[in-house]
Order: C-alpha cells, then structure tokens, then sequence
C-alpha cells in the first residue's frame, strides 16, 4: 500500500493544523512551514533518540505552524486531548501512531511542500492543500496536550 493512503488520516490532521494557521496568517508562505515541518521532524527524532530536547528558533509565522502541527502530532501519538469550542471532550477514534511514523509524516509532508513550491510559487503548496480543506475549518476545534 502507498504512504499517502496508509497514513491519509494522519496527514490529513497535520495539513489542518498548517491550513488553520494558514487562514489565521494569510501572508504565510511555503517556506513558513517548511522551518515549521523541519522543526518538528528534528523535535521528534531527538524523542526517537532519547536525545534532550532542543530549542529552535523561528520567525512567529513558523512558530504559530509549529505548534498548530505539534498539537497533531501529539494527539496522533496518544498523548493528546481533543476538545470542542466550548470544552467539551471530543473522541477522534482515530488510532495512534509511532514516533517514527510521525517522523515518517513530517518528511512526507516537506517533501510535499518543496514539490508544490516548485510548481506553483512561494504559496503553491498552501494553494493546493486549501483545495481540500472546507471554509470554517480555523477554530473548530482545540487541542490540548496531556499533562
């Protein structure tokens, strides 16, 4: 089976937490969340490594991307909480992934980012992702993380 249809749910949450940034930041470009994805492959593999984690530092638009995707990747590891606007828990039913799956996502996606990008421009790929993401999408839900 191909990558893209055995992991399609779990990409799928991380490309919402860029397109909801997005439309939160609309002078988002490609190279945002390029810094945003390579961020967070490097946070998880130091995890996968037992390694201390590291401190990055980048621009706002980046950072807003970063923890929009690390929200999703950690409820996707199980280590999350989904709740509605009014803080209500939400059961995603979704099953959970490996950190290397993660890792596995977070490379899928920037190499899906560079592909767009080079086809379509400075937003080519944000382009191409909003495509498959209803308006209405920003502040339907909240993530929270486990304590």
């Amino acid at each position: 089976m191909h990558f893209e249809k055995r992991y399609e749910d779990v990409l799928q949450n991380l490309e919402s937490g860029i397109m909801i940034t997005y439309r939160e930041e609309p002078e988002m470009t490609d190279y945002d969340v390029m810094a945003a994805l390579e961020a967070l492959r490097r946070h998880y593999i130091r995890e996968a490594r037992q390694q201390e984690a590291a401190t990055f530092s980048l621009p706002e638009r980046a950072q807003k991307i970063f923890a929009a995707v690390h929200s999703m990747c950690e409820l996707r590891l199980g280590r999350g909480d989904l709740f509605d606007e009014d803080g209500n828990p939400l059961e995603l039913g979704a099953r959970t992934v490996s950190v290397n799956e993660i890792i596995d996502c977070l490379k899928r996606l920037e190499h899906s980012v560079q592909r767009w990008n080079k086809s379509g421009g400075r937003k080519g790929y944000l382009n191409f992702v909003e495509e498959f993401f209803p308006a209405g999408l920003e502040g339907a839900v909240l993530l929270r993380t486990k304590t």
